[in-house]
């Protein structure tokens, strides 16, 4: 389990990584690996270039998200990783996601037919959700994620610097490139209908709904809660997913 999240990983780090010695020297390679599963976390498959992957296949909206990710300068990307590489919050954070206990709250939030609802409404929208959380599944070790069928009808926590995943996301956070990010944003919307296509329907008010209903429900509450103790922020980790995209500041 933990060998198929490191191959992935690793993999990511080939495709995205452009420095020489990354290639060369294994142990780099191991070195990185642990940051850049926790990266495959925090953006989601659809932004890391996998063309050369057999397992995934990327549509227009795929290749819209990679352009805003190949914004984040590589140098101060860098620095982030080597800060945070060995951070044993971090590694604690991110083994909790590879156990049963979490594997057994995801279940259950994916149980809920309003968390399907959502699924299929992204899935709509342009965004290939139901490969992000196959890939997911697979690489957090769990059971085969098996999608919906089409007919399916405050967590904020700080933390310290340096303190795991969240000190991970701030260093992230404060190293996105606002200015260009906005006007790549604003060239997608004009010029992308995947794009503009995607951005409509997160801002519609049936996504609202929708999002509203599942995060009522007491087993996403309860995911919510538990992976925060253990220093997992999916809020943060949203926020920071869509100001990467540009949709706020």
């Amino acid at each position: 389990m933990v060998y198929k999240s490191l191959r992935y990983a690793i993999a990511v780090t080939f495709t995205v990584c452009s420095s020489n010695y990354l290639a060369n020297d294994l142990l780099a390679i191991m070195k990185y690996a642990v940051t850049v599963f926790a990266a495959l976390l925090l953006v989601g498959v659809s932004a890391f270039p996998f063309s050369n992957y057999n397992d995934v296949e990327l549509n227009e909206l795929d290749r819209d998200i990679i352009e805003f990710y190949e914004l984040i300068p590589l140098d101060k990307l860098q620095e982030v990783v080597d800060d945070h590489y060995d951070d044993p919050e971090l590694h604690k954070s991110l083994k909790y996601l590879t156990t049963d206990r979490f594997h057994n709250l995801m279940y259950a939030v994916e149980d809920l037919p309003e968390f399907q609802k959502y699924v299929l409404y992204l899935q709509e929208a342009g965004y290939n959700m139901i490969r992000d959380l196959k890939l997911t599944h697979e690489i957090l070790g769990m059971k085969d994620y098996v999608p919906p069928n089409s007919t399916t009808e405050n967590f904020m926590v700080e933390r310290k610097k340096g303190g795991g995943l969240n000190g991970y996301i701030d260093d992230l956070m404060k190293i996105l490139p606002t200015e260009e990010i906005r006007a790549l944003h604003e060239k997608k919307v004009k010029e992308s209908p995947a794009f503009a296509k995607y951005k409509a329907a997160l801002s519609a008010p049936e996504f609202e709904e929708i999002n509203i209903a599942l995060f009522s429900q007491k087993p996403v509450i309860r995911l919510l809660v538990i992976a925060n103790i253990h220093g997992v922020n999916f809020i943060k980790i949203n926020i920071f997913k869509q100001k990467v995209l540009g949709f706020f500041d």
